[in-house]
């Protein structure tokens, strides 16, 4: 006997909620999410390499301040735009388009110059290309975060999140290894010069601009490096189907919905799938009981003539029509359900109270990367303040790179990935909810801490304790704060 469409939800819905912990879902989005921290934070480790090029060891606050601005409102962009198309046009079509916005800019960065005789500004082109490159980035983050919760079964959804939110530390440390590398394999061209200036392109002295020359081929092959994981994610991504929340809720599909689900390759006796009953879907689209303006009597099928009568008036062969078995009634008249408009939006959000849940969440996460983007993005003016370097006080080019470059990983990658790693274990024992409230309330305590240290640096001289607890605060972003994510479910965040 056919299937309904709501017996077919369920089935197809099953078969997710028996599927384990998937894997490969959350390598796919991951990579994903490791672009992103990378292309992000490379700033700090890029930062001043430019300034040693084209400053003298003075780069501008006001271009700093340029760039990242570029990059979060990028980031807002591509996150309504993308979202909405994703709704639109389906999640799979738009999972990777932003990966080729990724790409094009990580490039387009790590090419961008003066021109001849300065005919260019290099500035505006490195703004422009953080624009874009925030675009990219922004669009990932919620089609990631839809993806993995739309593939994830219920007992698994949080743990999934949080393992996809292990990425982004990942992508910060990956960044800074690469930087470190880059800096390390040219020592030989960069620790020639001992003054803190003689490594620019104002200097005459040929040496100095080989120097310059050689940073500024570590400082591109930084950021270019970007485009590599991005192509990576994009090869990925082409292994997963459509959606299948998508497919039933947007789509009505319901066809399509019972193939994508072998990909969750669960092992669970599910029932009998009737095949006649997937490849006869379109029946189910009839709204009504009736065929020529007759009326079928309930549970009945629909007798062999009739249909063949209706079907030669649509152009459809005997042939296929002999095939074909009629749906009965009941399938008739469980059409499939009509998508949500204006008015069901709002009787949800306002009517139903619903807001709540929406606006807590979303104030939370707004309130996390306040902080998180504010000091990350950041972190190359003020991290060597929290290891005894002063502003105006400058090491020579060669020192100067790689003490930034290992206190970065020291005060920060360390900390956030080892956060990451604890949150992917805890979410299987501890209600996110709980996580979330009292990860908030650490990471306020301990900010508290820092912030007293940094004002009192100067009379303490309190460095180490600074770092250690600077490092602990990333270590509580990361654990179960990051994986706030604004896809819910009956459950609660993540």
């Amino acid at each position: 006997m056919a299937k309904t469409w709501q017996e077919r939800r369920n089935l197809v819905l099953s078969s997710v909620e028996a599927a384990g912990f998937g894997w490969w879902i959350v390598l796919v989005a991951g990579i994903g999410f490791m672009t992103d921290a990378y292309d992000i934070f490379s700033i700090n480790i890029i930062i001043p390499m430019l300034s040693i090029i084209y400053w003298e060891g003075n780069f501008p606050t006001r271009y700093a301040l340029g760039m990242n601005i570029a990059t979060l409102v990028g980031s807002m962009i591509g996150q309504v735009v993308f979202g909405l198309l994703a709704d639109r046009y389906g999640r799979r079509k738009m999972y990777g388009l932003e990966l080729i916005v990724t790409i094009a800019a990580s490039l387009g960065f790590a090419t961008a110059s003066t021109g001849v005789n300065g005919s260019m500004s290099l500035i505006a082109l490195l703004v422009f290309w953080r624009l874009v490159m925030g675009f990219g980035i922004g669009a990932d983050y919620p089609l990631s975060a839809v993806i993995t919760a739309e593939f994830a079964p219920t007992r698994h959804r949080a743990r999934m999140l949080a393992a996809v939110f292990f990425f982004q530390p990942l992508g910060q440390l990956i960044a800074v290894l690469m930087a470190f590398a880059a800096t390390a394999g040219f020592r030989s061209y960069i620790s020639s010069q001992t003054n803190d200036n003689a490594c620019s392109v104002l200097d005459a002295d040929p040496t100095g601009i080989e120097c310059a020359r050689t940073i500024d081929r570590a400082w591109r092959l930084v950021a270019g490096l970007g485009a590599v994981p991005a192509a990576v994610a994009m090869v990925f991504r082409l292994t997963i189907p459509e959606s299948v929340y998508y497919m039933l809720d947007i789509k009505n599909d319901s066809n399509e919905a019972m193939h994508a689900k072998d990909y969750f390759g669960s092992h669970e006796d599910l029932g009998h799938v009737d095949q006649d009953s997937v490849q006869r879907d379109d029946y189910e689209h009839t709204p009504k009981a009736s065929v020529d303006g007759h009326h079928i009597a309930p549970g009945l099928q629909l007798p062999q003539p009739a249909l063949r009568s209706n079907l030669h008036g649509q152009g459809i062969s005997e042939d296929t029509a002999s095939n074909s078995i009629g749906p009965t009634v009941e399938e008739l008249e469980d059409p499939h359900p009509s998508q949500a408009s204006r008015a069901d939006l709002y009787k949800y959000l306002i009517t139903d109270g619903n807001w709540t849940d929406l606006f807590a969440t979303a104030i939370n996460w707004m309130l996390l990367d306040f902080t998180f983007y504010l000091l990350g993005v950041n972190s190359s003016s003020f991290i060597p303040r929290l290891f005894g370097q002063e502003q105006g006080n400058l090491l020579v080019p060669y020192n100067w790179l790689i003490s930034n470059e290992r206190h970065i990983m020291e005060s920060t990658s360390i900390g956030a990935l080892l956060g990451s790693a604890f949150a992917v274990f805890v979410m299987h024992f501890y209600s996110p909810k709980r996580i979330q409230m009292w990860g908030f309330l650490i990471l306020g305590a301990l900010f508290i801490i820092v912030g007293a240290l940094y004002v009192t640096l100067p009379s303490t001289n309190a460095h180490v304790a600074i770092v250690v607890f600077y490092g602990i605060c990333q270590l509580f972003y990361n654990f179960g704060q990051s994986c706030h994510s604004p896809v819910r479910d009956n459950a609660g965040p993540c």
